[in-house]
């Protein structure tokens, strides 16, 4: 049996028994090795005949329900399709880390801080004010210019951003 939660540093693998009784329940265990430092199985479905999609996902996802109390995930890839072959390597369960907040606004007042630098220096170059300004520019105009670059570009990676959290 694999290591008690005491010990969060140690890796441990559930016995090889263990892992082939989990999967004998819904395949046939053809293969059992330990492959680049983890339990490898290669497995067929029964009588070779590969279920559905939904099928399929219904049923790694009761793998994995069975797999969480030895604390291991189970990866899966086809080995041979049209013979219903697939490999199972387990890795050990991992928990995330709770994250520094203090970093993540940190990160984001750089980002305003280099986006206004860039905006300013845009907004002061010779070029610019004599392309845009001829007639002479305000402080007022530099401030504006400033900020309506720091707004697109901040509107750019919020959409940026927002595709990551939504999808």
């Amino acid at each position: 049996m694999s290591i008690p939660n005491d010990y969060p540093s140690v890796i441990s693998y559930p016995t090889f028994g263990e892992l082939s009784d989990v999967l004998s329940t819904k395949f046939e265990v053809l293969m059992s090795a330990m492959e680049y430092g983890a339990p490898t199985f290669v497995v067929r479905w029964p009588n070779g005949v590969v279920p559905g999609p939904e099928e399929q996902d219904r049923i790694f996802q009761d793998l994995h329900e069975m797999t969480k109390k030895l604390r291991v995930w189970p990866l899966v890839r086809w080995r041979n399709q049209s013979a219903g072959e697939v490999y199972i390597r387990f890795v050990p369960a991992q928990k995330a880390k709770k994250s520094d907040v203090k970093i993540n606004y940190v990160l984001f007042i750089a980002t305003l801080a280099s986006i206004a630098i860039a905006g300013f220096m845009q907004a002061t170059s010779p070029v610019f004010l004599t392309l845009f300004y001829p007639n002479g520019w305000t402080y007022f105009d530099i401030a504006f210019v400033t900020i309506g670059f720091m707004a697109a570009l901040m509107g750019i990676i919020f959409t940026h951003e927002m595709g990551h959290f939504l999808t």
